[in-house]
């Protein structure tokens, strides 16, 4: 969570809510239309229209639209992807363009008039260290650190310097007042409106650990296939690598290796190749002195150019020596 906007902000009762065209249980804000997805979800093909099932499952950290990060086949726009629904309690929410939440919470929505161009919400009540109230909901001076954009007050995510990276309360980190630091998961806790205690007046939605953004293994990264299945090493490497200690190391020039469990490169195929497909060895390039030559079946061959020529690398044919020198050298014809 790092840019876009988000705003929830507490309203007592629910009288208001209910004026106001909004659902507390599970929804997607499409427009101005609050959808409860725990009855039904919303397709954005069918214009925000209510459709009878939910068919696609959360992503990672119950993502349940945006452009980017786990769109699992979506549209791919900022927005609620088609058949994504959040459990009861929860709404789908704009983080950023890239990311929209299942969030949870004694929150409400402010709408946004069709015509504007903010987005579908907005944060009404930022907190500020002038407030006195710390995490847990007690009086205190010492509101020495910033609270970071969507009231992240702990955790061990995105944890301001200096202020520990625990599963608890960030030092220092006050909410606004009648707010508290209420615990989401191990890597967020955020100033949550209307809580008085630090402990959860709701169930949060439960979060799988967050797994390594970058996994030791992942197929196709570095000349990798397969990985291993705990995918802390590669297994099988593509053509062109061979793999040492877990690792697919790419083939040098003049060398190759058709991959899979090859412990090393070997050299072209064809001798006096100075350069070949480093997947399966077929030559295409001669070194100096040499002329390449394909047979009928397209495959290059290399040459030795006769007494009184030469060729630089590459060439296809040899080039006789300049006048007057019964023999050159390779690669520029020089008299020898």
């Amino acid at each position: 969570m790092t840019n876009g906007y988000f705003t929830m902000h507490h309203k007592a009762g629910n009288s208001r809510l209910a004026a106001a065209g909004w659902a507390r249980s599970g929804a997607v804000l499409v427009g101005l239309a609050l959808i409860t997805c725990g009855i039904k979800c919303i397709d954005a093909n069918t214009a925000g229209k209510a459709v009878a099932a939910c068919s696609q499952q959360l992503a990672l950290y119950d993502q349940c639209g945006g452009d980017g990060v786990d769109c699992k086949g979506a549209n791919c726009t900022d927005g609620p992807w088609p058949g994504s629904c959040c459990t009861d309690g929860t709404s789908c929410m704009s983080l950023s363009s890239t990311f929209w939440q299942c969030l949870v919470g004694p929150w409400s929505l402010d709408p946004v008039p069709s015509n504007s161009s903010a987005p579908l919400a907005r944060r009404t009540t930022k907190p500020s260290n002038s407030s006195q109230n710390q995490p847990s909901g007690q009086a205190s001076s010492d509101c020495s650190l910033a609270i970071p954009e969507y009231g992240q007050c702990g955790g061990q995510d995105n944890c301001p310097a200096g202020s520990g990276c625990d599963d608890s309360p960030w030092p220092g980190a006050c909410c606004p007042l009648d707010w508290a630091c209420i615990r989401g998961n191990a890597y967020y806790w955020q100033c949550v409106a209307g809580a008085a205690t630090p402990q959860p007046t709701f169930s949060p939605v439960p979060s799988p650990t967050p797994a390594s953004p970058d996994p030791p293994c992942s197929p196709g990264q570095q000349g990798c296939s397969t990985c291993t299945p705990n995918a802390m090493a590669c297994q099988y490497c593509t053509g062109g690598h061979y793999l040492q200690d877990g690792t697919c190391i790419a083939c040098g020039e003049g060398t190759f290796a058709f991959g899979g469990k090859a412990s090393q490169c070997s050299p072209c195929r064809v001798e006096a190749c100075g350069n070949c497909d480093r997947t399966n060895g077929l030559c295409y390039e001669c070194q100096v002195g040499y002329m390449a030559l394909q047979n009928a079946a397209g495959v290059v061959q290399c040459t030795e150019c006769q007494a009184g020529s030469y060729a630089p690398r590459y060439a296809i044919q040899c080039t006789p020596c300049p006048g007057g020198c019964p023999t050159c050298s390779s690669p520029d014809g020089r008299c020898s």
